[in-house]
């Protein structure tokens, strides 16, 4: 009778989250999320290789793939060797080499009117002329492609009906429309075709100068799917400086065609099976178009191995060749002369540093492992549950009155002293190791996340094994439980796993938010704390 009439035990604050339940894997789930939407370029590595080249030398031109929309380029004399990347802003669309002149085609992605053109002297790279397409006498509505013929630069689109059109950059720079006008290369062979989606706009262009002509080829999508991957058609003509040829069309549907001339005269033609990205196949043009001589093994894609390829771009320097290929987030190339034929396998251009690919994956695991763990601990719940009714948790027993909040001033002090220390073993592991520094200037945002990793585990450990870290210490703080006891490893764990002002950049409105709460919560808790249900306090 006197069990029944027991009243129950209140529920409190203490066990509403606390290491004992799953709402903080749940909240470091959304943790994750959060971070990677705000560091998504650190996943993006590098894209779309674009190549220009002469007897001189040449350019080779990426994506970096970042929100900044930029690109870097680097160079070669020889095609052996190239320059250190120079970072450029801009969405590069395609280049052109003169003698004297690197031509620029620039995109905008909300805005076709919004394209341009540039002309930098090769020597110096300093802009001598920039133009745009706002003429409609041009009739390049929607812009694509720029190419050399005989010296002089040509831009190539289509307009609104779906015609080829070209127009001439003249000696001071501007463009001179030209009446050169192929029907049918947006929206198939028929010209009065209605109007496709700007989906379908055709891409790929690429372009190579042959005994007096400029070949120009392009890819159209021909299926429901707009994407680049999905069905397709690679379209070329012959353009003589005034007129087009007639459209033809390549047999094989290739995702990735890149045309180049090779030295002694013909015409290769590259290009990605669209049915298997595993090879490189290649193409000679003939009097009836494009004949298949043989394959390349595609490079593989180490951490990313099943890639594949979705960007070619070729070109020569003097008497070798070069051909570029985007594999995953890397860019890699093989180089081909007529004495030696082709070197043995892909070389690295430019690649996501091991760190930082090692930092994206790390990203998977540790996201894959709370999942794991959540349904770990879904399925214990679940037999738990079976076995046995789950008796009323009660609140643990009363340590006395816990000791006061730390003062707001002791914490910062005690924090700056802590990451003071961290930093100083940071500079002297940079100074230490050789070659670190210039590792950390390749991939700043893996170093700062790998930065951030020891701090997290700095104070994790400090707290758990003595709970206080040496600035806690020196300032006399220390961490306990919301009710004045010692705090567990598990409640250490999460209080740190959640500090939102290290994971999140600084401009971030959320770690701005997290130390606000900090000033006016009752314990002075941060989010870390209100997690976990911990406290720092006198000692």
């Amino acid at each position: 009778m006197a069990d029944a009439e027991r009243p129950a035990s209140p529920p409190t604050h203490w066990r509403k989250l606390g290491p004992g339940t799953a709402i903080p894997i749940v909240l470091l789930v959304g943790l994750l999320f959060l971070i990677a939407n705000l560091h998504d370029g650190i996943a993006t590595g590098f894209t779309a290789p674009r190549f220009v080249g002469d007897d001189q030398g040449g350019f080779v031109f990426y994506d970096e793939g970042s929100r900044e929309m930029a690109f870097a380029f680097r160079q070669s004399a020889d095609g052996k060797a190239f320059s250190q990347p120079t970072r450029s802003r801009g969405i590069l669309a395609g280049a052109a080499l003169t003698p004297d002149s690197l031509v620029t085609l620039f995109a905008d992605p909300k805005d076709r009117a919004g394209w341009f053109y540039a002309l930098y002297d090769r020597a110096t790279l300093q802009r001598r002329w920039c133009g745009v397409f706002g003429e409609t006498e041009l009739g390049l509505t929607h812009p694509g492609h720029v190419a050399v013929l005989d010296s002089a630069v040509h831009v190539f689109g289509v307009d609104e009906s779906g015609a080829l059109r070209a127009a001439k950059v003249n000696e001071d720079g501007a463009l001179v429309p030209l009446a050169a006008k192929l029907p049918g290369a947006w929206n198939g062979q028929d010209p009065d075709a209605p109007r496709e989606s700007l989906k379908r706009l055709p891409h790929a262009y690429t372009s190579a100068e042959r005994e007096g002509e400029l070949v120009l080829a392009w890819r159209v999508a021909t299926g429901e799917d707009p994407r680049p991957s999905g069905p397709g058609q690679v379209r070329f003509t012959r353009f003589d400086g005034e007129r087009f040829e007639a459209i033809s069309t390549v047999e094989q549907d290739l995702t990735a065609p890149a045309l180049v001339a090779r030295p002694d005269g013909t015409l290769w033609l590259f290009g990605v099976p669209r049915e298997g990205d595993s090879r490189v196949e290649i193409f000679a043009l003939r009097e009836a178009g494009f004949e298949r001589l043989d394959s390349l093994p595609a490079p593989e894609g180490r951490f990313q191995a099943r890639a594949g390829i979705t960007s070619l771009s070729a070109g020569t320097i003097g008497e070798r060749l070069l051909l570029f290929s985007q594999v995953g987030t890397s860019i890699r190339y093989r180089s081909h002369t007529q004495a030696a034929g082709w070197d043995q396998g892909w070389k690295d251009l430019a690649m996501l540093p091991a760190e930082q690919q090692a930092l994206i994956f790390g990203w998977f695991g540790a996201l894959l492992g709370l999942a794991l763990l959540l349904v770990a601990r879904g399925g214990l719940g679940l037999l738990r549950g079976l076995r046995r009714q789950r008796a009323p948790r009660t609140p643990p027993p009363s340590r006395g009155e816990p000791a006061p909040s730390a003062p707001l001033v002791d914490r910062a002090l005690a924090f700056s002293l802590d990451l003071g220390l961290l930093g100083g073993v940071a500079l002297g592991l940079s100074a230490w190791i050789p070659g670190l520094e210039a590792r950390i200037q390749a991939a700043p945002l893996a170093y700062a996340a790998f930065f951030t990793l020891g701090a997290l585990a700095y104070f994790t450990a400090c707290e758990v094994a003595f709970a206080r870290t040496p600035g806690k210490a020196w300032v006399g703080l220390e961490v306990q439980d919301i009710a004045g006891g010692r705090a567990p490893w598990s409640a250490v764990l999460y209080r740190n796993l959640f500090r939102i002002e290290l994971l999140l950049p600084p401009p971030n409105v959320l770690g701005a938010l997290a130390l606000l709460i900090l000033v006016f919560s009752r314990h002075r808790q941060r989010p870390g704390d209100w997690v976990a249900c911990t406290a720092v306090r006198v000692a």
